[in-house]
């Protein structure tokens, strides 16, 4: 999606049994969907709603309209509170599960965003010292104040490996015996400006904002296994104008970049070709690879008009397999580009709604000339139907992330905090515990 924007609503409780309730709201250019789940036990999680409707009010990483944007949040969030009974198409809500919004966790997307992979480093003792959980802290702090800019917000600072001395390639430094502490670390940053409209709109729908998220590594949570990151894996994330491109290699997120073509584009393609309307050329493109190959066979659409329009399937077929060609080619020249394209010995897992195109696994893959996989939802429990649906990776990729760091820092996400972006530098110098 070319804008993304994710909130996880920490402070909510499950009536019947006072349990935390996380909640996501994934505001994409093409719909607005929101999820809730509840931890269970040590290490599961439970989806338990969700819930998606038609976005106004943001296009192209802007908000063009705050007010169309703010009545969107302000009417799905209304609909998961109230009455189950009176609830209508596309929104679920398991039995006994009564839903209550109070502070959010916000995940973020789009062109906007920009990655980088840098070195930190910090000088223990002139003798050798036990690394204590402290200085990996302080080895943070060094790392964000050296790469702060004016009008940009670091989202997350990711730890890839830590060196002490003559020892690399240590996940967890603390009590390892040195001199010199070091870490290879992936950055995620955003417009400070485009961040400070979308928590407006928020706060306008009456929601204040907690934390922020990619919305990338947010899907990674649902649609990627342990093993698939440990082993090399690249996920790609469709949206409806962007495409999020992940890399994951033993354990860490390597290389990411957003890729500015999305669902829309071939939908946008079919319509000016075959003289459609948006919502027809929609139908089309997710079933253009289901339609007999046979020249006797044509596709009828009704016009505005009384007149009907005969489209051949092989016309069809013609117009996605150029966009998506187009598409397809320059995800590849990214991803060889990079140099990542070999080390992904797990093959890519895509997911997203252009997904579901008929055929489009087996096109990428003859393309890609590796594995490609569709992405399954997995970690979690969940009765709703939705649920299982990767349309909601990254809201339940979001729900799962939250629940977590709930687990790992109990007291500090039970915090309110009053500024969002003095947060944000906050939980810079933890992000070694959400990860480690």
């Amino acid at each position: 999606m070319i804008c993304v924007l994710k909130i996880l609503f920490l402070e909510g409780k499950i009536m019947n049994n006072g349990s935390s309730m996380v909640l996501s709201l994934d505001i994409g250019s093409d719909r607005t969907k929101l999820c809730a789940g509840v931890p269970v036990g040590n290490d599961r999680v439970e989806i338990c709603a969700a819930a998606m409707v038609k976005t106004k009010g943001i296009s192209k990483s802007v908000v063009t309209n705050s007010d169309e944007l703010t009545e969107c949040i302000e009417a799905l969030v209304k609909k998961l509170e109230g009455n189950k009974k009176k609830l209508k198409r596309f929104v679920y809500v398991a039995k006994n599960k009564n839903i209550k919004v109070n502070s959010i966790y916000l995940t973020i997307g789009g062109e906007h965003i920009l990655t980088v992979n840098s070195k930190s480093a910090l000088r223990l003792s002139e003798r050798p010292v036990l690394v204590s959980r402290h200085d990996v802290s302080r080895l943070m702090d060094t790392a964000k104040s050296l790469q702060r800019c004016v009008n940009r917000e670091i989202i997350h600072l990711l730890p890839q490996e830590f060196m002490v001395d003559g020892y690399k390639r240590l996940k967890d430094p603390e009590g390892v015996c040195g001199c010199m502490l070091t870490a290879k670390l992936h950055t995620i940053s955003c417009e400070a400006s485009f961040m400070q409209n979308l928590i407006n709109v928020v706060n306008n729908a009456g929601i204040s904002v907690e934390d922020v998220i990619y919305s990338g590594l947010a899907a990674s949570f649902s649609a990627l296994t342990k093993q698939q990151k440990h082993a090399g894996v690249i996920l790609l994330e469709f949206g409806a104008e962007t495409v999020d491109a992940l890399f994951f290699k033993e354990d860490s997120l390597q290389w990411t970049s957003v890729i500015p073509f999305g669902a829309k584009d071939i939908t946008l393609e079919i319509a000016e070709n075959l003289s459609v309307t948006f919502m027809q050329a929609e139908q089309l493109k997710m079933q253009y690879k289901s339609m007999p190959d046979d020249s006797m066979y044509k596709i009828i659409v009704k016009k505005k008009s009384a007149d009907y329009n005969t489209i051949i399937p092989q016309y069809l077929t013609a117009v996605v397999d150029k966009k998506l060609f187009e598409i397809m080619f320059f995800i590849k020249k990214e991803l060889e580009l990079s140099g990542i394209l070999s080390k992904a010995d797990a093959g890519i897992v895509i997911s997203g709604g252009m997904s579901f195109m008929d055929g489009f696994t087996a096109k990428l893959q003859e393309f890609m000339g590796v594995m490609v996989k569709f992405g399954i939802m997995r970690g979690f429990v969940s009765n709703l139907p939705a649920a299982g649906s990767n349309f909601y990776a990254a809201g339940i990729g979001a729900v799962m992330y939250a629940i977590d760091k709930n687990r790992n820092k109990p007291v500090k996400m039970s915090m309110r905090r009053r500024d969002i972006f003095r947060q944000i530098v906050g939980n810079v110098k933890d992000m070694y515990n959400d990860y480690f």
